[in-house]
């Protein structure tokens, strides 16, 4: 639980800004989560579903959305590459890591990607 827990500590956003980053259910996030600050004895048994995130994603577009955090009424989340390819090893998987090149067509997605890149400028200004 404590590696799961320093990964996790790990993925602000700035840190992920400036590394290659995937999307994520929000849902399964929060069982994890739950899990690795301790509110939870059991890790999480349910299988991180990918195979409709991509229509969450679209969501995004919406004003006011933070996809960094857990509890902004998101269903999707940003993290790390690195935490990805943690869960991936250590959970159940349906579907495929959802990057920033999924996001296809680009007018689908033209709001959360003009965000991203924003965040991104941003995260490089505060190191």
């Amino acid at each position: 639980r404590q590696i799961e827990r320093q990964l996790r500590w790990k993925d602000t956003p700035q840190y992920i800004m400036k590394s290659d980053f995937c999307f994520i259910s929000s849902n399964w996030m929060v069982e994890w989560e739950m899990f690795v600050e301790g509110w939870k004895t059991e890790r999480p048994s349910v299988t991180i579903d990918q195979t409709q995130l991509l229509l969450l994603v679209i969501g995004l577009n919406r004003e006011g959305t933070n996809p960094f955090y857990l509890h902004s009424n998101d269903s999707v989340m940003i993290i790390s590459s690195q935490t990805w390819e943690y869960l991936s090893r250590n959970y159940q998987i349906k579907g495929n890591k959802i990057t920033e090149e999924d996001l296809c067509p680009k007018e689908d997605y033209s709001s959360i990607i003009q965000r991203i890149e924003y965040w991104k400028k941003r995260a490089l200004k505060l190191y």
